[in-house]
């Protein structure tokens, strides 16, 4: 069995953000990613001012984002342009950053920080009774006295550790494409907000 200060399943920006704060302070840590390197995910291009302000805290180069100065809400024929508020907690301003690129800024800081990071290889948690002691992965069993779960909460992994989707609960489904505008330089992110029936 491999020893590990600290393994995280999921490399996406959660798993990717505990990989960079976790190796930057020394600690030997492992992320293992299901999917291959410059995997794309369907949500997660819109960043708010909190997503910004916590990339910026971890030191991430957001020169190829596309800054969002607030939304623009759109109901009906109501429109208003609401600016992201400039409260002092939060980066005053969003950002769009298409999902392939962010990850792979993220991995790549984490890569550089020292984690050590296997794609293409899922991670399922080794359990001794409730508590999670490391996990299996590729045909090898890892141990570590802290595990992270970042795989999201559908998946595999958080039903094995008893996180179920609470059925009265609202379900939402992210659908993604690009086309091009003649807006693609707006600063405004639009919400329609135009409800029927």
């Amino acid at each position: 069995m491999e020893k590990r200060d600290l393994l995280v399943i999921g490399g996406g920006p959660a798993g990717a953000a505990t990989a960079i704060r976790a190796a930057r302070a020394g600690v030997n840590v492992t992320v293992f990613e299901k999917g291959v390197r410059g995997r794309d995910k369907v949500c997660g291009d819109g960043l708010t001012p909190r997503a910004v302000a916590a990339l910026h805290e971890l030191e991430i180069d957001m020169d190829d984002a596309h800054r969002i100065d607030g939304l623009r809400m759109i109901a009906g024929t109501t429109r208003r342009e609401l600016p992201w508020p400039d409260n002092g907690r939060f980066a005053p301003h969003g950002a769009v950053w298409p999902r392939r690129r962010l990850d792979e800024m993220l991995i790549s800081v984490a890569e550089k920080a020292g984690a050590e990071i296997r794609f293409e290889t899922e991670a399922l948690p080794l359990l001794d009774g409730e508590r999670v002691v490391g996990v299996e992965a590729g045909g090898q069993k890892f141990e570590a006295p802290m595990t992270v779960v970042a795989a999201g909460a559908p998946g595999t992994v958080a039903r094995m550790l008893g996180a179920e989707r609470d059925p009265n609960e609202p379900f939402g489904l992210a659908i993604r494409t690009y086309a091009e505008s003649p807006r693609h330089t707006d600063r405004h992110l639009e919400a329609c907000l135009t409800l029927k029936d």
